[in-house]
């Protein structure tokens, strides 16, 4: 550091060499999150028939539900946590769940997905029977018959009691990290975050009702309360995703295929 303000031109540095530590450390990223995503549920859905679903463009239809789905900076899809939790990333190269799954030979519905990263949170415990969720939801049952919901938590080191029951938490841009995330939770339900919302308890009820294939992704660095999940014969398959780091979440999509 010293050399480099007050000599500069006596520094080098080789790109060789840092290129190749970070390919090959994207391929350690990405076996740790092949063999760290757990298998917590499954009738035998899983692996999904891929051969067998492929539509005209050889890909397998899938429809994405939840915020948490999403690579929205607000309850999304967390690669990172907080403290100790959180990484350095590239942003232009994280890999978001819809990235992983077109990445390995998936398609997602656009007009659900646009929903929710629009919205920023999950719909109200009315709207999955309301007027202004039919041109969605019809259209998701007609797109694909495989519904993937995610339920997403943002935690990590100096989270306490306070703050788990508020249901809010974040980490704000710097410390190597170029965007800032949050998860806020608006319910007033009397829940902690370690528990299913309302809302999401609704939208997956109506997933577990109305898709022949339905797989929840927890994607929480918490142990969670997941009863619910154990009780509903329409929840196929439930896989604890802790945060997948920058390209950790292409294994999702392996892992659905077997």
């Amino acid at each position: 550091e010293i050399t480099s303000h007050l000599c500069p031109d006596k520094v080098v540095y080789d790109t060789t060499n840092s290129t190749e530590a970070l390919a090959e450390s994207d391929k350690v990223i990405q076996r740790v999150a092949e063999e760290g995503i757990t298998l917590l549920k499954n009738n035998g859905t899983l692996p999904l028939d891929y051969e067998n679903n492929l539509d005209d463009e050889d890909k397998y239809a899938v429809n994405l539900f939840g915020v948490g789905s999403t690579d929205s900076e607000v309850n999304g899809f967390y690669l990172f946590g907080q403290g100790s939790g959180t990484v350095t990333l590239v942003k232009e190269k994280a890999v978001f769940l819809k990235n992983a799954l077109e990445n390995t030979g998936f398609s997602v519905n656009e007009n659900l997905y646009e929903y929710f990263k629009t919205k920023q949170e999950n719909p109200t415990v009315d709207w999955w029977g309301s007027e202004s969720s039919k041109k969605y939801l019809d259209y998701a049952k007609y797109y694909s018959d495989t519904a993937i919901v995610t339920v997403s938590r943002f935690t990590g080191e100096n989270r306490g009691d306070k703050q788990n029951l508020a249901d809010v938490g974040g980490e704000q841009k710097g410390n190597g990290k170029p965007w800032a995330t949050s998860y806020v939770d608006n319910d007033k339900d009397g829940r902690n975050f370690c528990q299913l919302s309302l809302k999401e308890e609704a939208m997956i009820k109506y997933c577990a009702e109305n898709f022949e294939n339905v797989i929840v992704i927890i994607n929480s660095g918490n142990v969670m309360e997941l009863g619910l999940l154990e009780e509903l014969d329409g929840v196929d398959a439930v896989m604890y995703v802790p945060y997948t780091g920058q390209t950790g979440a292409n294994a999702i999509g392996k892992i659905l295929k077997g």
